[in-house]
């Protein structure tokens, strides 16, 4: 009998549903451009010849691009409450300040 591993976890999948990883609940295949559906460890298509391996590899590097950096997030925004309190404290005593003559 032949099993099937996980592409990803190399799990033995449950022949009565394989498309699924019953360890890491990937789904083992993709559809392909052509309709047809190709196992994700396959990186062209046979049927059409899509280079899957480029196509993942562009969008693994625009995941990248949107990727947020959380401390310099909280960096800007600390910033940000920082400067209005300045300006919040600071523009009504500098106006006293004019305004009293001292």
């Amino acid at each position: 009998m032949h099993e099937e591993y996980c592409y990803s976890c190399d799990a033995v999948l449950d022949p009565s549903d394989a498309d699924v990883c019953p360890k890491c609940s990937r789904k083992q295949t993709r559809a392909c451009f052509c309709t047809r559906r190709i196992s994700k460890g396959i990186a062209t298509c046979p049927q059409c010849g899509t280079d899957w391996a480029k196509i993942d590899a562009v969008h693994e590097a625009q995941r990248e691009e949107h990727h947020v950096d959380q401390r310099a997030q909280r960096r800007r925004r600390l910033l940000g409450a920082i400067v209005g309190l300045v300006i919040l404290i600071g523009v009504p005593a500098a106006w006293w300040m004019l305004t009293s003559g001292r």
